[in-house]
């Protein structure tokens, strides 16, 4: 769990879960989602185009998110992008990734397929 706020930080870093790695502030989230299969992300509030998930997409990750979280983003379930909209729908695909590595890679390829064509994350790359 990557955490920023430092607000609710000592309630999270609080809690003890041999399943939850509460990895805090990072320094180099490039790194840090490189290092990662799957990412995450349970958004339930917010507007805007999500970056990072457009960045772990291009990185070819699996992305398990919230409706509210792509909102913006062109993707589709289960092709590019796993929506989960609720803690059950999140356990499921969570596990689906897990007993199904395929499944995952192939929608991280697909991930890095729907940037490349759909969202000019590699303007600088045109013409090479």
């Amino acid at each position: 769990m990557l955490y920023r706020w430092k607000k609710h930080a000592q309630r999270v870093f609080e809690y003890d879960s041999e399943n939850l790695v509460v990895e805090g502030e990072i320094f180099d989230a490039i790194e840090f989602i490189n290092s990662k299969a799957i990412m995450i992300v349970p958004l339930l509030s917010g507007s805007g185009m999500r970056v990072k998930i457009i960045e772990g997409m291009a990185m070819s990750k699996c992305i398990i998110a919230t409706s509210m979280a792509a909102e913006g983003i062109k993707c589709e379930h289960g092709k590019d992008i796993l929506i989960a909209n609720t803690a059950d729908e999140f356990y499921r695909s969570i596990l689906q990734c897990i007993t199904n590595p395929k499944k995952w890679r192939e929608i991280g390829e697909n991930a890095r397929k729907t940037v490349e064509r759909d969202h000019d994350f590699f303007p600088s790359l045109k013409g090479c």
